[in-house]
């Protein structure tokens, strides 16, 4: 149905009848709701939404339908085909929603979901950034707690991935931390707790960097999968860059076993540094497996990198 949908035509389309955009709207607060807590059935509660407005019209949520469709086409087993299709169709809703609807209450969980998940397959990762921080900023001038969270995490992570200062990082995270504690953001907390226990470990093992001391965290037995996956990923980072080859693989292989990490930034990172330390270890052993795990890694760059030579050309080399 929207294979070939354009801004002009999301621009056409009658107005959906304020009845149904009511429905629209609990859709579109369930679909945040699940987005954190139950990522399994928002393919679902996305799709819906895309069928209620080609059917009877568009409404401010239509936008967050497409925007998180593109999501999910990003995420799915077959991203790889669909990266550039689901970058136009996020960056038409984007630019519909700022001309057609006029509010800009939507503007940071559009700007959350499409510039975190979306766009840093296609655009720089500073530009991407820049727009989270933008997002962070608005959400805060509308007294929105949770979007404003939900940004930051996204804003803090692309610039780790950005290759953004770390000391001037670390002051970031610091200070996103304080509002998550004040505002009793207990996802914010949780993430910004994982990237500066990174950001520390890289600039000096967290000796002096990390004031509180705080000991590394444990996600829950029953932790959303999200933050399981990302505490994965950044305890095989930091074991990259201390040097503890075998304990980045653990890591890595725990990180690869988690179903959400297809077609996220997060995947081609990991695939990346999971390729790096193959090929280390294969100086010292000749494995078929990491020699496997070396091969995959710069065929799925390459194909990152041609969506995006600025963000994954490097990698490849």
């Amino acid at each position: 149905m929207v294979e070939r949908i354009s801004y002009g035509d999301l621009i056409a389309m009658k107005e959906m009848d304020n009845e149904l955009s009511i429905t629209m709207k609990l859709y579109n607060f369930i679909t945040t709701v699940a987005f954190f807590s139950k990522p399994d059935i928002l393919s679902f509660l996305v799709h819906r939404m895309i069928q209620l407005t080609m059917e009877y019209g568009f409404c401010k949520y239509s936008t967050m339908g497409f925007v998180n469709y593109a999501k999910v086409l990003c995420s799915s087993s077959m991203a790889k085909k669909n990266i550039l299709s689901a970058s136009r169709l996020g960056k038409a809703a984007l630019s519909c929603s700022k001309k057609r609807c006029h509010s800009s209450d939507q503007l940071p969980y559009l700007y959350c979901v499409y510039y975190g998940f979306v766009a840093v397959h296609t655009e720089p990762l500073q530009s991407c950034a820049d727009m989270l921080q933008k997002g962070f900023e608005t959400a805060l001038a509308h007294g929105d707690i949770g979007a404003a969270s939900a940004n930051s995490v996204q804003c803090i992570k692309t610039l780790i991935m950005a290759g953004e200062n770390l000391s001037s990082l670390l002051v970031t995270v610091n200070n996103h931390l304080e509002l998550s504690i004040t505002y009793q953001s207990q996802t914010g907390i949780v993430y910004h707790t994982i990237y500066r226990e990174t950001i520390s470990t890289l600039i000096d093992k967290g000796g002096s960097t990390n004031p509180e001391h705080r000991p590394e965290y444990q996600p829950a037995e029953d932790a959303n999968a999200n933050i399981v996956e990302t505490m994965y990923f950044h305890r095989a980072i930091q074991a990259y860059w201390l040097g503890h080859s075998e304990r980045c693989l653990y890591f890595a292989d725990k990180f690869f076993q988690m179903s959400s990490n297809k077609g996220k930034l997060n995947g081609i990172v990991m695939t990346f540094i999971n390729g790096l330390v193959s090929f280390q270890l294969l100086k010292r052993q000749n494995s078929a497996k990491l020699q496997r795990a070396g091969k995959k890694a710069i065929t799925e760059l390459k194909a990152a990198a041609s969506n995006s030579s600025w963000n994954f050309s490097n990698k490849v080399s």
